[in-house]
């Protein structure tokens, strides 16, 4: 019987093992040929008039695949760059064309200044919800202060009775329940501080890392990181157009994937 138990146990273990299979590792090759590299990024250079855009890719995340762009204003006019302004196209297989069909409706690259305000408000409801939690405990301890009492003098009258045959008194009862609730609200309370913290490194990330709305005047370039959704693993290519006022400049990408064995 033990060694049929050890079985059982051994075959669940191996099935949940075996539920996970490592996720593809995710690269993007330039159809350009002509690159240069720097640290380990290949980037890819083009000239539209008075305009020059370089681009390479960065890296992504469980949400975005990362470019690192860079516009340069050589002597043209002052014009905007404005990452949610730069148009992302996936494309797929199509066995009927026996060619790769990009989409009609582009998306649009995330606008940093949206995701800072998605931040600032939730900074908002986690900073309220930190001071409720606070004001949750000092209620709690206030609510206990009267109920302790009650029962004190409770547990002293049943003692004095010989009615202390319980092995839990009063008193007992409500310091577990007063602890339970200060543990539940301690609990929340760091989980909001943990929310905060990752909120304001996100914060700090969008801040400093990505591509910022510029006016960028004659003789000065821009450059930061252009978050793009992640596309589907049926994507075999992807394209994306940035503006400029002397055209678009486009760039493409072969979209490869490696799986982990």
């Amino acid at each position: 019987m033990k060694t049929y138990k050890t079985a059982i146990v051994i075959a669940v273990l191996a099935m949940l093992t075996s539920c996970f299979s490592p996720k593809p590792i995710m690269r993007f090759k330039p159809e350009e040929t002509q690159t240069t590299w720097e640290k380990g990024k290949e980037y890819v250079s083009y000239k539209k008039g008075d305009y020059e855009v370089h681009a390479s890719y960065y890296g992504n995340n469980e949400k975005y695949i990362i470019f690192d762009i860079e516009v340069i204003n050589s002597k043209g006019v002052d014009f905007l760059v404005a990452p949610e302004d730069i148009k992302f196209y996936a494309g797929r297989w199509n066995n009927v064309s026996q060619s790769v069909i990009y989409d009609n409706v582009p998306i649009h690259a995330i606008d940093p200044e949206a995701e800072l305000l998605k931040i600032d408000m939730d900074n908002s409801r986690a900073e309220a919800s930190r001071k409720n939690s606070q004001i949750a405990a000092v209620a709690i301890f206030a609510a206990a202060i009267p109920l302790a009492i009650v029962a004190s003098n409770t547990d002293m009258k049943n003692s004095n009775s010989g009615n202390s045959n319980n092995s839990v008194n009063n008193t007992d009862l409500v310091e577990v329940g007063v602890d339970l609730a200060l543990g539940t609200t301690a609990i929340n309370q760091i989980g909001t501080e943990n929310q905060i913290i990752s909120l304001n490194d996100n914060r700090n990330t969008w801040e400093t890392a990505s591509l910022r709305k510029t006016t960028l005047s004659p003789g000065y370039s821009i450059r930061g990181m252009v978050y793009f959704p992640v596309p589907d693993l049926g994507t075999r290519k992807i394209q994306f157009d940035v503006p400029t006022p002397d055209g678009v400049v486009t760039f493409k990408y072969d979209f490869l994937l490696y799986y982990p064995k």
